[in-house]
């Protein structure tokens, strides 16, 4: 219970666009959104228990919060995760268990 709920407060969402997609065909790699303060370490960890596939490389990047005309605060920050995955490996979102 206690993993579930660190699990679910690491992972905040996968991240979709036109260039995941492509990193996605061309290299096997997955994109996510996490908290800002993960580590890597951390990351492996969680990845390999939950999605269950075996990591080539991890990369992290920091993005910086956009600022709008029209509010006075700029988004926050948000770190992106980049996990490359060995060959024929593959995650898959729809699976669920009954």
């Amino acid at each position: 219970m206690l993993f579930e709920k660190k699990v679910l407060q690491i992972y905040l969402k996968p991240h979709s666009s036109e260039k995941t997609s492509d990193v996605l065909e061309k290299n096997n790699t997955y994109v996510f959104k996490v908290k800002k303060n993960v580590t890597k370490k951390e990351i492996f960890l969680m990845s390999k228990k939950i999605f269950m596939v075996d990591i080539q490389k991890i990369n992290t990047t920091i993005v910086k919060g956009k600022r709008k005309k029209k509010y006075k605060y700029p988004k926050k920050d948000y770190k992106k995760v980049y996990l490359t995955l060995k060959k024929g490996q593959t995650i898959n979102f729809t699976s669920h268990t009954n």
